[in-house]
C-alpha cells in the first residue's frame, strides 16, 4: 500500500512539473516571438518611420530573410529609387514562392502585399508585374495583384497596357466574380481615358461592359456625365442626369455628388461664375454641401483672386460643415497668395491658417514655395525649406526642383548644388530635378559640371533615364556656351534616341545660329526640321529668313522666298491653310530691313511672278508688299499688286 502511494505521489510530481514545463514554455515563447517575426517587426517600424536606409541595411545583414519581410525591403528599394536592387529582390521573392508547394502559394499573399504596398509607385509596380508575367506566364495573379497592375498603367497613362490588361483579365474571370472589382478598375480606367485626351475610348469600354451586363454606379455615371460634358453630348449627358436622379431619392437630389461633378466640369473649364452659382443653389437647398463641391468653388475662387468669396464660402464650412479639410485650406491660401506683395504677407496667412485648423503638407509649402518664386525671394524659400523639416515632411522632387531654379535665378549656383546633393541623398531627385540643375550650371557659366551631371545621368543605375527635356537642357547649355559643335552633336544624339526636338527648339536654335553668323549649320537645323515637323514648316522659314536677313545673305533669302511660295502654290487646292504666310511676311520686313531699293524692287518682282492669283494670301502678305513699294516709291509694282 504504501509503495502504490509512493508510486502515485511520483508519478503526479512529475505530470504536474511536465505542465508546469509546457506552461513555461508557452509564456516564454509568447514573450520572446521568433527570430522571424522579431525581424519582420523591426523592419516594418524602420519603414513606418521613414528610415529607408535602415531598412536596406538590416535586410542586406539577413542571411535567410523571412518571406514575410520581402515586400518591407521592396518598399523601401522603391523609395530609394534603387531598380536595380528592387528587381533583383523581387526574382529572390518569386523564386522563393514558386518552391513553395501549390497548395501554399495559391493565394499569392506575398506578391499581393508586395503590390499593396507600392500602390504610390506606378513605375515600380509595373516593372515588378512584367517581370512576373514574362518570366512566369503558369502563375496566376490573384485579383487585387491585377487591380494593382490595371491602376497603375492608369496612373502611369499608359491606356492601351491598361485597356489590354483589363481585356485579359476578363477572358479570364467569370463574370460573376468582376462585378465586386469591375466599377473600381472601370472608374480607373475612365480617369486615365480622360487625362490622355481619349474620351471616346472611356464609353467605347462602357458599351462593351454593357453588352456584358456590366451598369455602372453613380461615382462611375458622375465620372461618364464630366466626359459627356467635355464632348458637348448633350443626349447623353441628359440620360445620365436622368439615371441619377433616378438612383438616389428626390429629396436627396441635389445633395447628391451630381452637383460636385458639374462644378469639378465648370472649373476646369475655368467657369467661375457657372461654380459659384450651383454652389450656390446648393446652400439654398438646405442640404449639407459636400466637401467636394466647396473646394471646386475655393479652387475657382483661387483661380480668379476672389478673396471674399472664398472667405465666405470657408467660414460656412466652419460653421454649417462638413469640417475643412487640406484641399479647403490649401485653396484658400493659394487665393491670399494671388493677392500677396511681399514674402511675409505669405507666412502671416499660413500663420492664420493654422491657427483655424490647417495642418500643413507638401502642397501647402509648394504654394508658398511658388509665391516667395513669384516675388523674386529665395532666402524665403529656405525658410519654407526650413518649416517643412521642421514639421517632418519630407520634400518632394518638386519642392528641390523649384528650389534649384530660385537659385539659378539668383546666380546661388553653389547653393543650387548643395539642394541637389540634398535631394539625391534623400533619394527623391527625378528628372525635373536633374534638369534644373543642369540648366543651372549651364546658365551660370559651368558647362563642363553640367556635362559631367549629363555623364552620371546616362551612365548611373540609380539617376533617372535621360528625357527629351535634359537633351534639350544640355543644348540650349552648349549654345549658351557658344560651343555650337558640342551642341549639334547632342542634337544628333537625342533624335538617335527617338527623341526629337519640338518645333520651337529648332527655331531657337535657327535663331542662335543666326546671330553668331552660322547659317550653314542653321539651314541643316532647317532641313532637319522639316523632314520632323512638315507643318511647323512656315514657322522654321521665318526663322530662317530672319536669319539670312540679320547677316545680310538676300540672295539665300530670295531663294529660300521661291521655294516658300512654290512650296504654297503647289499647297493651294488643299484644304490645310499653307503654314508659309509668316515667312513671307519675314522675307519683305528683311527686305525693308536692307534699305536698297533695287533689293526690294527685286523681291517684289518675284512675289508677283510667283505668287498665284488664285493662291489665298491673306491681306497683310500683300500690305507688307505694298508697305515694302510705298517706302521705296516702287509706283507701278504698286499699282500692279492692287
Amino acid at each position: 500500500m504504501f509503495a502504490a502511494r509512493l508510486i502515485l505521489g511520483v508519478l503526479g510530481l512529475h505530470c504536474r512539473r511536465r505542465c508546469f514545463c509546457a506552461v513555461a514554455t508557452e509564456s516564454a515563447v509568447a514573450h520572446h516571438p521568433p527570430p522571424h517575426a522579431t525581424t519582420t517587426s523591426s523592419l516594418a517600424a524602420l519603414l513606418g518611420s521613414g528610415r529607408n536606409d535602415r531598412v536596406v541595411d538590416e535586410w542586406e545583414r539577413l542571411s535567410e530573410p523571412p518571406r514575410a519581410a520581402f515586400p518591407l525591403a521592396l518598399v523601401a528599394y522603391s523609395r530609394l529609387n534603387r531598380s536595380d536592387m528592387l528587381l533583383s529582390t523581387f526574382e529572390r521573392l518569386r523564386d522563393l514562392v514558386m518552391g513553395l508547394p501549390e497548395g501554399e502559394r495559391v493565394h499569392l499573399q506575398d506578391f499581393t502585399e508586395t503590390f499593396r504596398k507600392l500602390r504610390g509607385q506606378p513605375r515600380h509596380t509595373l516593372l515588378l508585374w512584367e517581370n512576373l508575367r514574362a518570366t512566369s506566364p503558369t502563375l496566376s495573379p490573384s485579383m487585387p495583384m491585377w487591380e494593382f497592375a490595371i491602376t497603375a498603367y492608369c496612373n502611369a497613362n499608359q491606356v492601351d497596357k491598361a485597356l489590354n490588361c483589363f481585356l485579359e483579365l476578363q477572358s479570364l474571370v467569370p463574370s460573376v466574380l468582376m462585378a465586386d472589382v469591375c466599377q473600381n478598375i472601370f472608374a480607373q480606367l475612365m480617369r486615365a481615358c480622360d487625362r490622355s485626351n481619349q474620351p471616346l475610348r472611356a464609353l467605347a469600354l462602357l458599351s462593351d461592359l454593357q453588352a456584358r451586363g456590366f451598369e455602372p454606379d453613380a461615382a462611375n455615371c458622375n465620372e461618364l456625365l464630366m466626359i459627356s460634358l467635355k464632348l458637348g453630348d448633350r443626349a447623353r449627358t441628359q440620360n445620365l442626369l436622368l439615371r441619377l436622379r433616378a438612383m438616389v431619392p428626390a429629396s436627396e437630389d441635389k445633395k447628391i455628388c451630381t452637383y460636385s461633378t458639374l462644378m469639378r466640369y465648370y472649373c476646369e473649364q475655368g467657369d467661375t461664375a457657372r461654380v459659384l452659382q450651383l454652389f450656390d443653389s446648393i446652400v439654398d437647398s438646405g442640404h449639407e454641401v459636400p466637401l467636394e463641391a466647396a473646394n471646386s468653388a475655393l479652387i475657382a475662387c483661387a483661380h480668379t483672386g476672389q478673396l471674399e468669396t472664398a472667405n465666405k464660402i470657408f467660414r460656412l464650412l466652419k460653421t454649417r460643415g462638413p469640417e475643412p479639410n487640406q484641399r479647403s485650406f490649401n485653396a484658400v491660401l493659394r487665393t491670399h497668395m494671388i493677392r500677396a506683395k511681399n514674402p511675409d504677407y505669405a507666412f502671416e496667412v499660413l500663420e492664420q491658417l493654422q491657427s483655424e485648423g490647417l495642418v500643413p503638407n507638401a502642397v501647402t509649402y509648394d504654394i508658398l514655395l511658388h509665391t516667395c518664386a513669384s516675388l523674386n525671394s529665395p532666402e524665403h524659400s529656405f525658410r519654407v525649406l526650413s518649416l517643412m523639416k521642421a514639421r517632418k515632411i519630407a520634400p518632394t522632387a518638386h519642392t528641390y526642383s523649384s528650389l534649384i531654379k530660385q537659385c539659378s535665378r539668383a546666380k546661388l549656383l553653389s547653393k543650387a548644388l548643395e539642394i541637389f546633393d540634398e535631394a539625391c541623398r534623400t533619394r527623391v531627385a527625378n528628372s525635373a530635378t536633374y534638369n534644373s540643375i543642369l540648366h543651372a550650371c549651364a546658365t551660370n557659366g559651368e558647362l563642363s559640371r553640367a556635362l559631367n551631371l549629363f555623364a552620371t545621368m546616362r551612365s548611373s543605375s540609380t539617376a533617372p533615364p535621360v528625357d527629351s527635356m535634359t537633351f534639350e537642357t544640355i543644348v540650349d547649355g552648349c549654345v549658351a556656351a557658344k560651343d555650337f559643335d558640342k551642341a549639334f552633336l547632342f542634337l544628333a544624339e537625342m533624335q538617335e534616341a527617338g527623341l526629337p526636338p519640338a518645333p520651337q527648339k529648332f527655331a531657337y536654335l535657327i535663331d542662335e545660329c543666326g546671330k553668331h553668323g552660322h547659317l550653314d549649320a542653321a539651314e541643316a537645323l532647317l532641313a532637319n526640321g522639316f523632314r520632323h515637323y512638315p507643318a511647323a514648316s512656315g514657322v522654321l522659314c521665318s526663322h530662317m529668313m530672319g536669319a539670312y536677313a540679320r547677316n545680310g545673305d538676300f540672295q539665300r533669302a530670295s531663294q529660300l522666298f521661291s521655294w516658300i511660295v512654290n512650296h504654297s502654290n503647289s499647297n493651294s487646292n488643299s484644304n490645310s491653310t499653307p503654314p508659309s504666310r509668316k515667312a513671307v511676311r519675314e522675307y519683305f520686313r528683311a527686305m525693308i530691313a536692307s534699305g536698297r531699293r533695287a533689293v526690294v524692287r527685286q523681291a517684289i518682282g518675284q512675289f508677283m511672278a510667283l505668287a498665284q492669283p488664285t493662291h489665298d494670301w491673306s491681306h497683310e502678305v500683300y500690305i507688307h508688299a505694298m508697305r515694302c513699294c510705298t517706302m521705296f516709291d516702287l509706283v507701278p509694282q504698286a499699282r500692279a499688286l492692287i
